[in-house]
């Protein structure tokens, strides 16, 4: 376990922990491989497969493949996992993939991508893709991708399509 990390640091191989805690910043270049990775200050990652994301603060990596993940600060990059949670006001700049996500009110979120989104009031995605999806009241979607159904109450959508099939596979159910 690496816990309570208050400082900064810079790792040029690969980092692997049950735990993983960051509070101050961390720059791992090779692969992060973790139960649970929790990071309340800044990592910037190359590669990471955890059991469990909590992005608190800011993370920034080429992907993270998480079991579940829950983002309430900022993310940048690629994140796929079974559940993602995009908590109000927090931001993703990349894409998110998922099984079933959650995005907050006011959240912001580039492309997502899942067979199941429930997408708050006033959030805002430049793009969505979905098997099945509802969109909250006063939320703005630039464009609407969906295999099956969508439901959207009062939201601002610019361009719906129907389509077979998204554009990225999904994980694992």
């Amino acid at each position: 376990m690496i816990s309570g990390w208050g400082g900064s640091g810079k790792i040029t191989g690969s980092l692997e922990a049950g735990r993983i805690r960051i509070g101050g910043s961390i720059t791992v270049s090779g692969r992060v491989k973790a139960d649970e990775l929790v990071v309340g200050g800044s990592a910037v990652l190359g590669e990471a497969v955890v059991g469990r994301l909590e992005a608190g603060g800011s993370v920034e990596a080429e992907e993270v493949k998480a079991g579940e993940a829950r983002v309430s600060g900022t993310f940048k990059g690629r994140l796929t996992g079974g559940r993602i949670v995009v908590e109000k006001k927090s931001k993703v700049k990349g894409t998110v993939v998922a099984g079933e996500l959650k995005v907050g009110r006011r959240a912001e979120v580039e492309h997502a991508v899942a067979r199941e989104a429930e997408v708050a009031r006033e959030a805002e995605i430049g793009l969505l893709e979905c098997i099945r999806c509802i969109i909250g009241r006063g939320a703005w979607i630039g464009r609407l991708r969906y295999v099956e159904s969508y439901e959207a109450e009062e939201a601002e959508i610019d361009k719906v399509e129907k389509t077979d099939e998204l554009s990225i596979t999904l994980p694992e159910a």
